[in-house]
């Protein structure tokens, strides 16, 4: 039986349509990320997560993270330990103008 449906109007939810997406495995969170890297740029992406996030991340798989800006730096150096400032203090004064 065909049945032809005309003005049908239907509300999606989008974080659950992505969220149903993700837990099927119909679409990765890789792709997600590229999309919304794409359609807003690193910043915007970089932006939406919490810096602790990243941070615990990048320590997790031992991954080092270049840090582009002083507010980022800032919140980063905040969450370190007095052994990690005291290693990033001695690193800084070993640096020498180019």
């Amino acid at each position: 039986m065909l049945v032809e449906l005309k003005d049908v109007e239907a509300y999606i939810e989008p974080r659950e349509i992505l969220q149903q997406a993700l837990q099927e495995g119909d679409i990765s969170v890789d792709y997600v990320v590229r999309a919304c890297i794409d359609e807003e740029g690193n910043d915007a992406v970089l932006e939406a997560f919490d810096h602790d996030v990243i941070k615990e991340y990048c320590i997790q798989r031992d991954i080092n993270i270049e840090l582009k800006y002083f507010d980022q730096i800032s919140a980063a150096v905040k969450e370190f330990n007095n052994n990690e400032k005291a290693m990033l203090l001695w690193k800084l004064l070993q640096c020498q103008e180019v």
